[in-house]
């Protein structure tokens, strides 16, 4: 029996077309469904709530203003003096910080929404809906934001900061303050109030991985946004340099961070930080045909790919399939990046090139602690992930059938939700992952009507054949 373990959980009403939506982020979220049914509209606000910091300088400012300075000052003080006095104001200075978290994040997530959407945070709200509502629920720790018009509110609704900071160890060792919360710690050697606030900040981000772990960009590695279309941005916006981005300024924000991103990963492959010998990498890189050539001249570093049959041809230039598959493969196994989010990743791809990057994608959960998450409406895709995990619960399988452990799926890393047209909103509804994987009959309907279809054309065929034949064998 499979032991489920609780991850932080995303409860969402009445934004974009969904009256509700459960969201539990496991290293795997699989958002599948029809077009036009808003898959990356959910999987962009997964990103906003992982990946928006709160706007720092602003909580600065109004911790300043209750007198967050002074109390600094009496810590740099009784450091001096031995530590006397200092839990107390630690534990002061840190309920004035998380006292602004909430409005400081809400800035920060109001500014990230509009620039992500490229629309205002009222056309948000669902239709003939007043306001929306997003409830995170972390690790005994909830918040809630709310969108009502132009505004959005967070509001932290337990635990309180008062009840979080007396689970605050605090102890020195001469200028050295080592600041502890439910077993992570945080290290600072204390010569100023400027070393203070910076302690602050770096508890500020314990705590909220603690309680909420990937919320409020406390990830602790890079993001990657993987918008769909990678290959028509990526040949479109690409350039040889990319300061040349200002031609992009009217773009979406998340196409012109996407290719942010894979300059990124393309230094992250100069500096040898993505493991090129993964066995899924290589059967996904003999799928496409082709092997990937780094020109490593002074500057920005140049990602060539050498197809099968041709000559060498720089990213941008390469064939679809391989500019499309190029950002997810490197993300996934780059050092660097810790959650990835993939629209479509079965675009332009051969369905064997799908299973390889299934299994990519398995490897890189088990082996590199990735999270993962993505929208489909690909039934080559879906099959794939549905024989990981049940390869996972059949090792002597798996191994006849070539793959290692850490190149499949156990159920319990996996949550897949189905996006379906309901009565003026979209449903979405959580499919329970077995052993055997997670229900496909959504498509299994589309792949009857095909066999119908053509069994009735077939049908007709033969009749005609068969009346042809006889009629010719009476002349």
């Amino acid at each position: 029996m499979v032991v489920m373990r609780e991850w932080p959980k995303i409860y969402v009403r009445d934004f974009g077309p969904f009256r509700e939506a459960r969201i539990e982020l496991a290293p795997l979220v699989a958002l599948i469904g029809r077009n036009s049914l808003g898959k990356s509209m959910l999987l962009y606000l997964l990103w906003a709530l992982e990946n928006t910091m709160p706007d720092l300088p602003w909580l600065a400012s109004q911790v300043a203003e209750a007198g967050g300075p002074d109390i600094a000052s009496d810590i740099v003080a009784s450091l001096e003096k031995g530590g006397e006095g200092l839990e107390e104001r630690v534990r002061e200075l840190m309920v004035l910080n998380l006292r602004g978290l909430a409005p400081a994040w809400a800035r920060a997530l109001e500014d990230q929404l509009e620039r992500l959407y490229g629309v205002s945070l009222s056309e948000l709200v669902r239709v003939n809906a007043a306001s929306s509502e997003i409830r995170i629920e972390g690790r005994e720790a909830v918040m809630m934001i709310r969108i009502k018009g132009d505004e959005l509110d967070v509001e932290w609704l337990k635990p309180g900061p008062e009840a979080i900071v007396e689970h605050i160890n605090v102890r020195s060792i001469g200028s050295w303050l080592t600041l502890e919360y439910e077993g992570r710690s945080t290290n600072e050697y204390i010569r100023s109030v400027i070393d203070v606030e910076l302690a602050m900040v770096k508890l500020l981000n314990v705590v909220i991985g603690q309680l909420f772990e990937t919320m409020l960009g406390s990830t602790g590695g890079e993001t990657a946004l993987l918008v769909d279309g990678r290959a028509g941005i990526i040949r479109t916006l690409l350039e040889t340099h990319p300061g040349h981005l200002y031609i992009a300024r009217e773009a979406l924000a998340a196409d012109v961070d996407f290719i942010s991103t894979t300059q990124r990963l393309i230094e992250d492959l100069a500096r040898r930080k993505v493991e090129l010998d993964a066995p899924p990498l290589r059967l996904l890189l003999e799928e496409l045909g082709c092997h990937l050539e780094l020109e490593r001249k002074p500057g920005i570093p140049r990602l060539h790919v050498r197809p099968w049959l041709g000559p060498r041809l720089p990213i941008d230039r390469a064939p679809s399939g391989i500019r499309e598959a190029i950002s997810p493969l490197l993300s996934l196994l780059s050092r660097d990046f810790s959650i990835i989010y993939i629209e479509e990743p079965e675009a332009h791809l051969h369905p064997r090139a799908i299973r390889h990057l299934a299994r990519l994608i398995a490897y890189a959960i088990n082996k590199h602690g990735k999270l993962v998450r993505l929208t489909t409406h690909s039934d080559t895709f879906i099959c794939q992930l549905n024989n990981l995990i049940a390869l996972s619960s059949t090792p002597e399988v798996a191994e006849e059938r070539g793959y290692t452990r850490e190149e499949t799926l156990r159920p319990e890393l996996v949550r897949a939700y189905l996006l379906e047209r309901g009565d003026e909103h979209v449903d979405v509804i959580e499919l329970p992952v077995t052993e055997e994987g997670f229900d496909e009959s959504a498509f299994e309907e589309v792949a009857r009507e095909l066999a119908e279809e053509r069994g009735e054309a077939l049908g007709v065929l033969y009749a005609r054949e068969k009346a042809g034949g006889k009629a010719g064998g009476s002349q």
